[in-house]
Formats: structure tokens, C-alpha cells, sequence
């Protein structure tokens, strides 16, 4: 495989894709099903014990309840926890020790991720899609140049550069970074 095929490529979408939602959970449920969180959580709980109401409100009711409202803390990962109290409420507390928990041993960053599903097909059009970052060779390629001046207009344009030795995982910080300051030139950090 070619290095461009290797390159991650990062989808952000408009908030308003929530409207499409007909799921939402509080973390990636494929790292849930692969027993990523078994050590914090209860053998009895279900996935479905952390499913979100599907709402326009509910990233930030997320981000105020565990990250302190602050959509920067979200991004850096600093977590707390609720203030109202949740000693009750066993997921909570679960996901909370979860959520603290800094060794990446069996939970990585997935365990921070909010996942939304969606039961039909989503227009990879502006202004669903605000922007999309991409290897530079992949940007300039005809078929992407084809789609920024068609489907693709509006669509914000990232590229970055490949090294033909390093590993899709190592693109990591770099996606985050060119993401968050994205979203800092929308207002949104």
C-alpha cells in the first residue's frame, strides 16, 4: 500500500449533523463491546446504560458535566467530575473513574469520544461538512481538486504533510492540533 493510502483523513461536521442523530452515546461503542472499559465499569452494565439523549443540547451538557463546560478542556482532556452528586448513579461513577483515569494501557482516547449513529447516508456536503483535513498529495489530486470546486465548495481545506516511514498513528497530535484551531478561527474554543 501506497504511503497516501496509509494517511488519515478527519471529517468535521457542522453541529447540526446531531439532527440526523438517532443515536448517541457517551464514548466509542466498539472499544466498549471490545472490553476497553471493562476494569471501570460493572460486568452488568450495557452499553445502552450510557446512551445520551439524541438532542441539540446534549455535546454541551456533556462538556459542562465532565469537562467543566469548557469545549478546550473537552479537546485537552480535562476532566472532572460532576457537581451534583452521582454516588447513586453507578455509571456515572463508572464513567467518571473511566474518564479520570490516565493509563491508556486498555482505554485510549476513545473513551472520551462521543459517538453519534445516524440511520441514513450523510452528504459529505457544506455546510453539513465544515472541513476536511488531508494528506496534501491527496488534495491535489484531480478527483479532490474536482470536488472542492463542486460538491466540495465551502468545505474548509486542510492539508498536511506524509513521511513516507511514519505510521498513521503518529498523524495524531497534528490532526488534533489543525482541529483545534479550526475550531478556535470558528469561536468555538
Amino acid at each position: 500500500m501506497g504511503t497516501t493510502a496509509k494517511g488519515p483523513v478527519v471529517i468535521v461536521f457542522h453541529p447540526d449533523l446531531l439532527l440526523q442523530g438517532k443515536r448517541l452515546f457517551a464514548m466509542d461503542t466498539g472499544a466498549f463491546y471490545d472490553g476497553r472499559y471493562a476494569p471501570w465499569l460493572h460486568q452488568k452494565m450495557r452499553v445502552s446504560d450510557f446512551e445520551l439523549d439524541c438532542s441539540m443540547d446534549m455535546p454541551q451538557k456533556y462538556v459542562a458535566a465532565f469537562f467543566d463546560g469548557s469545549n478546550l478542556h473537552y479537546l485537552l482532556l480535562k476532566v472532572r467530575s460532576p457537581a451534583l452528586s452521582h454516588k447513586t448513579e453507578f455509571e456515572v461513577e463508572s464513567f467518571v473513574a473511566l474518564l479520570m483515569d490516565r493509563c491508556t494501557h486498555n482505554a485510549d482516547d476513545r473513551k472520551t469520544s462521543p459517538e453519534l449513529q445516524v440511520d441514513q447516508s450523510i452528504s459529505l456536503r457544506y455546510p453539513l461538512v465544515k472541513a476536511i483535513i488531508l494528506p496534501e498529495e491527496m488534495r491535489q489530486a484531480p478527483l479532490l481538486k474536482s470536488f472542492a470546486s463542486g460538491a466540495g465548495a465551502g468545505i474548509e481545506m486542510r492539508g498536511y504533510h506524509l513521511s513516507p516511514n511514519k505510521p498513521a498513528i503518529e498523524y495524531q497530535a497534528l490532526l488534533e492540533d489543525t482541529t483545534r484551531k479550526l475550531q478556535e478561527g470558528w469561536g468555538l474554543l
